[in-house]
Parts: C-alpha cells; sequence; structure tokens
C-alpha cells in the first residue's frame, strides 16, 4: 500500500517525533468538479508538529508550488 508506515514502537522514534526533529509527512491530491463542471485538482501537503502544549497537530507545509488549486 502506497504511503503506509508501520507502526513506530522505538522509544527514540516517540521522542524524535515529539522534539520535532522528525515528522510525520499527510500529502495528496483531491479530484473533484466545481458548480460548472469543471474539473478541479487540488494538492496538499501537511507535517506533524509538537504544539508547546504537548499535542501532536498537522501543519500546513508549503513546498513550492505543491500546495496549489487548480
Amino acid at each position: 500500500m502506497h504511503g503506509y508506515s508501520p507502526p513506530m514502537t522505538d522509544n527514540a522514534q516517540v521522542g524524535a517525533v515529539r522534539s520535532n526533529q522528525q515528522h510525520f509527512w499527510f500529502y495528496g491530491r483531491l479530484y473533484c468538479d466545481d458548480v460548472f463542471g469543471n474539473h478541479q485538482v487540488h494538492r496538499f501537503y501537511f507535517r506533524s508538529v509538537t504544539a508547546p502544549n504537548g499535542d501532536c497537530i498537522s501543519q500546513p507545509f508549503d513546498y513550492k508550488d505543491y500546495n496549489q488549486s487548480t
């Protein structure tokens, strides 16, 4: 399966994500038609960050022209 990662069981990996030294990445494309019947593509890129309160959240990540809609 594309994009699959096995569960993290290594405490060093978990610590690296918690300290923002490593990130989870979530990216993709959404294909749809708008109300006028025109084909649209929405591309997105998110990465995990640990907030000051300790929560792991997804943050939009700008990567050149990847985050765009047509």
